[in-house]
């Protein structure tokens, strides 16, 4: 049911430009067991060499002390100043994601891979979606033949009420060819000059334009939280096609995954994707990664929560995951 578009307050909002920047260039769960079991076969999913879950405290592990650290430095505030609306995350059942543009066959086959496996982490379904309306000359859905280099291409957004819940809605095209989206993320596949067209559109900071322009921001997210409830309420994902390989999944698993709410990132940590030192080459989600997704969409972590009070409850939801992990036989490993 669609209902009145109403925007919300821009101070009520906050607008995050999402890049990685340094190239070397159902419903919420009180219990954690099924997660769990999912979350490991979803990491045989993503498990490749250029996954890097070296350990920082030896071979035992790190301790959930220095995990829960670790994970508020992600989740918790903003890297690019602003409003710090604390641990946010979506709050839907199902999360409709356009998938826009023309991907590589990688990109594609990797998109496809991550999406069950960040399904199991968070209890949320996620489904693509197919433009609301476009041009009528036959150009398949996935096939957006517009050129977003020449000088009247544009991209709009407006974030409205719609039935019972937000969604964006994303107008993309250039003189009279348009395409119109409705989801709540869009991902949208470009080249260099089509990502400093769309950055423009969207009004990003102007140092992650800058960064864009000279190529130093090879991919960027843009999304927008509800600072009073703490929820996303969009997301726009930029991912350039015209990089090296290992750089184009990179992105995809980085910049997706931030826009679910692990959205900062760290520095000297061989634990998590987000570490974006130029001499490591990750190019996917680690297994801390995914534990510290499904802890952010643990309903026993309220949205919100920041400083200590976020450490010390997610230092007790780690401890708790590694008890019952001895009890069922293994090590209790943090993973």
């Amino acid at each position: 049911m669609t209902g009145r578009a109403d925007p919300i307050s821009a101070r009520a909002v906050l607008e995050g430009g999402r890049p990685w920047c340094r190239p070397p260039v159902p419903r919420r769960r009180g219990r954690w067991s099924g997660r769990w079991l999912a979350l490991v076969l979803g990491l045989a999913l993503v498990a490749a060499p250029g996954v890097s879950p070296a350990r920082d405290a030896g071979a035992s592990g790190p301790d959930p002390a220095t995990l829960a650290e670790l994970f508020a430095k992600i989740v918790d505030g903003n890297e690019y100043g602003g409003p710090v609306p604390g641990l946010a995350r979506w709050d839907e059942r199902e999360l409709e994601i356009g998938v826009v543009g023309r991907p590589l066959d990688d990109q594609r086959a990797a998109l496809d891979a991550l999406l069950p496996v960040l399904a199991a982490a968070t209890g949320m379904t996620m489904r693509a979606v197919e433009p609301l309306a476009g041009p009528r000359d036959g150009t398949p859905p996935g096939q957006l033949a517009v050129d977003l280099r020449a000088p009247d291409a544009l991209m709009r957004l407006h974030v409205g009420l719609v039935g019972q819940g937000f969604k964006p809605v994303v107008m993309l095209g250039q003189g009279t060819r348009f395409f119109l989206w409705r989801a709540h993320m869009i991902v949208l596949f470009t080249d260099h000059h089509g990502a400093a067209q769309i950055g423009r559109s969207l009004q990003v900071a102007p140092r992650l334009l800058s960064g864009i322009d000279a190529g130093s921001v090879p991919c960027f997210a843009h999304f927008g939280i509800d600072t009073a409830g703490h929820v996303f309420r969009y997301a726009i994902v930029v991912l350039r096609t015209d990089l090296p390989d290992w750089a184009r999944r990179r992105c995809l698993h980085e910049e997706i995954v931030q826009s679910l709410g692990l959205r900062n990132d760290v520095r000297g940590s061989d634990l998590t994707l987000f570490d974006d030192q130029p001499m490591r080459r990750r190019t996917e989600l680690t297994p801390h990664d995914l534990m510290f997704l499904a802890l952010l969409y643990d309903s026993r972590l309220p949205r919100g929560l920041t400083g200590a009070a976020l450490r010390a409850r997610a230092r007790d939801l780690i401890t708790e995951r590694a008890a019952a992990g001895r009890d069922s036989g293994t090590d209790g490993r943090v993973p």
